[in-house]
């Protein structure tokens, strides 16, 4: 079952989406926020949400686990 709106209302308390029906919709906030920062707070949002973690010693070490899902590229390229 789709839930498009799942982590709605966590994006607009972190200020990555403007409230549903507000002006800032329409017209951009005044105070965009940097590439860099949208990420930094989206996965925040959904770490948060879906309870993930990674320890700090492990992200500052650069030794992070690596899965590969594909060797090839899709089709669909």
């Amino acid at each position: 079952m789709a839930q498009p709106d799942l982590l709605r209302p966590a994006l607009e308390a972190a200020g990555v989406n403007p409230p549903e029906g507000s002006i800032d919709d329409l017209l951009g906030e005044d105070e965009e926020l940097t590439h860099l920062e949208h990420r930094r707070r989206v996965l925040a949002v959904v770490g948060e949400y879906f309870g993930l973690s990674l320890p700090r010693q492990v992200i500052e070490s650069g030794q992070l686990p690596v899965v590969v899902t594909r060797t090839s590229p899709p089709s669909s390229w």
